[in-house]
């Protein structure tokens, strides 16, 4: 019998270059072809926020995920092809998203409700 030792990072604690090749060796495993539609499809789910950050300013008890991957995106075809992401994040948490993003909902909007 042998003992086999592996060593496990987050992604955070990779330096840039590591990330780069972690990120190209995972796309690799996933998709052995050029299907850049489900590269943009998991891209979306690059947007959530660092848990730590998000646990430093909400606790241990914010809405996860906060940005959640919904994997859809449209892909049109015809002479303008272009990607539409527009549905495939999905806010689960708008207070928090707000907060997050450093947007006082009351300072900001609520200017914007009187007026209108």
């Amino acid at each position: 019998m042998r003992t086999i030792r592996t060593k496990i990072y987050y992604f955070d604690e990779l330096s840039e270059e590591d990330k780069q090749v972690a990120i190209k060796q995972i796309r690799n495993s996933y998709y052995e072809y050029n299907d850049f539609s489900e590269w943009a499809i998991d891209d979306c789910g690059l947007l959530e926020p660092p848990h730590k950050e998000l646990e430093d300013l909400f606790g241990q008890t914010y809405d996860f995920p906060l940005i959640k991957n919904n994997r859809k995106v449209f892909f049109s075809s015809g002479r303008n092809r272009y990607i539409d992401i527009s549905k495939a994040m999905e806010i689960t948490n708008h207070s928090q998203f707000l907060e997050w993003l450093g947007v006082n909902f009351e300072i900001e909007f609520s200017s914007i409700l009187s007026n209108s």
